[in-house]
């Protein structure tokens, strides 16, 4: 636990994108109760990949020579904290909005985890073939159990549905 106030607001502001996972998952999707270690190691988590993305971004952003010219010195902050953001008043504030604008980009970025928000085949045209079905290898449910059946519908309609409470609808 951060013994002092800065440190305390550190945590907190790395831990913002988890937290806004946490809040819109638990609105969009039913699950099951999860234990509070594991919401507080999922939150943690996404905090933790969120803000890499968006520092890899800023990392990106750097090879732009406008942004590298106008953007505040990581390295500076890192070994001089105190004497470059209390340089003046005008350091304070443009450091600070650089904060909240990679704040705003890792949060975006959890908020787009929580809603899934990339192409559902992206792992597939990534990977290829190897996490792609099989050409000819197709799973018919309904023919295992008599096509054209009312019991096979029904059975299909059991498999092919899941719902988080356990029951099956009727």
């Amino acid at each position: 636990m951060p013994s002092t106030l800065a440190g305390l607001l550190v945590a907190i502001y790395l831990l913002i994108p988890g937290y806004c996972y946490y809040v819109v998952r638990r609105r969009t999707v039913p699950t099951r109760p999860l234990s509070t270690a594991v919401e507080g190691a999922n939150l943690v988590v996404v905090a933790m990949l969120a803000n890499a993305a968006s520092l890899a971004l800023y990392g990106l952003a750097q090879a732009v020579p406008f942004v590298r010219d106008h953007s505040p010195s990581i390295v500076q902050i890192l070994r001089e904290t105190e004497s470059y953001l209390l340089e003046s008043n005008s350091r304070l504030a443009y450091v600070g909005t650089w904060a909240a604008v990679l704040l705003s980009v890792s949060s975006g970025l959890a908020v787009a985890i929580a809603y899934r928000a990339w192409p559902k085949n992206l792992l597939a045209k990534l990977f290829g073939k190897a996490l792609s079905p099989r050409s000819g290898s197709t799973t018919q449910v309904g023919d295992r159990f008599g096509v054209g059946s009312h019991d096979a519908l029904d059975r299909t309609r059991e498999i092919g549905t899941y719902v988080p409470s356990g029951r099956l609808p009727m």
